[in-house]
């Protein structure tokens, strides 16, 4: 079999945290890009991206850096300040994602309102929840702001940073005006929707995308019960047992109209500039309406099969990078250049 030189191969930048690196096998990645004809190297944050170089791509989770930046740590502001540089003086370099992009959904009002203002908007089959910002820290402000808004409980409340810390997945249930005392700061009210307990997590990757039901909360109504504090991950785990679950069987549920789904993904691509993230969306109880209630970026893509091979061939087609030689002449088999399959 004949290699491709290192040298010879365009070279891939990648940089994510802990978390992330114990989901991703660095060498199931580097092998991975090889075989897509790839060099795959591990950014240092503390050198100049240029002496790492030259890079074709850059793929990265910023999501804690940027957050962090954001709250007044001078080490990440120092970190985000360098890489936007990078990229304003390296344009040819395709970056998966640009900051100002991922950006989009690190607020979770932010994302609500970018949904909201999209021609998703003009559909009759998908919404996200009446929302708002609440306080937090005025109760008759807050009831006011929900009245306004035509927001009805039970609300679901969730802090405004979506990712990065780690009380993005911290989240309580609101029954009745009783509870808001209950709040512990800024936060997005969101109307909770039933939905029997069943939440389909979208995967996106590039062009393609990937579903996969998950368990969720299980149906409330507005009452007089004290409010409940959960953590969204261990609700919305894989086999969650928590008593907050309706328990509902996952097995050989049907998937929504593809049709309804690929126009869903392509506006929501468009609108976030973004080729790695995921949607959470629950249908409706009783109308089957699709409902958006989370955006995320770089998820963990949980249950998608040969995921770094995926990404690795996604990059390749972004740089234009040809296959290693496989040592098989094939000159006389066929006139036509091998496209890669999209779902």
């Amino acid at each position: 079999m004949c290699d491709m030189e290192s040298s010879d191969r365009p070279r891939v930048g990648f940089w994510w945290g802990d978390k992330k690196s114990r989901e991703l096998s660095t060498e199931d990645f580097k092998q991975a890009c090889a075989s897509h004809g790839l060099e795959l190297v591990k950014l240092d944050l503390t050198r100049p991206l240029e002496e790492q170089g030259p890079l074709a791509a850059i793929v990265h989770k910023f999501c804690d850096i940027l957050v962090r930046a954001d709250h007044g740590d001078t080490e990440c502001q120092h970190i985000t300040a360098e890489f936007e540089r990078f990229c304003r003086a390296h344009p040819s370099v395709v970056v998966v994602d640009p900051l100002e992009n991922v950006r989009k959904v690190l607020n979770r009002f932010h994302q609500y309102r970018l949904v909201e203002q999209s021609p998703l908007a003009s559909t009759e089959w998908i919404f996200v929840p009446p929302f708002v910002e609440l306080s937090g820290a005025n109760v008759e402000a807050d009831r006011a702001v929900l009245r306004e808004r035509g927001v009805q409980f039970p609300i679901v409340c969730k802090p405004l940073v979506s990712h990065g810390m780690k009380k993005a997945h911290q989240m309580c249930l609101v029954f009745g005006e009783h509870g808001l005392a209950d709040l512990q700061g800024p936060c997005v009210a969101q109307q909770f929707v039933p939905h029997e307990g069943r939440l389909l997590k979208v995967y996106v990757l590039g062009q393609r995308y990937h579903l996969t039901w998950r368990p969720s909360l299980k149906d409330f109504v507005a009452n007089n019960s004290p409010t409940i504090f959960f953590n969204s991950q261990d609700v919305s785990k894989p086999h969650s047992s928590s008593p907050l679950n309706a328990q509902a069987a996952l097995e050989g549920l049907p998937m929504p109209c593809p049709r309804k789904l690929r126009f869903m993904v392509d506006t929501m691509r468009q609108q976030l500039g973004q080729r790695l993230f995921g949607i959470d969306i629950i249908a409706e109880k009783d109308t089957g309406r699709l409902c958006i209630i989370d955006v995320n970026n770089f998820p963990g893509y949980d249950g998608v099969s040969n995921f770094l091979d995926q990404l690795s061939g996604m990059l390749a087609e972004l740089v234009g990078s040809e296959l290693p030689d496989s040592g098989i002449d094939t000159s006389d088999s066929s006139d036509e250049t091998p496209r890669r399959l999209h779902h």
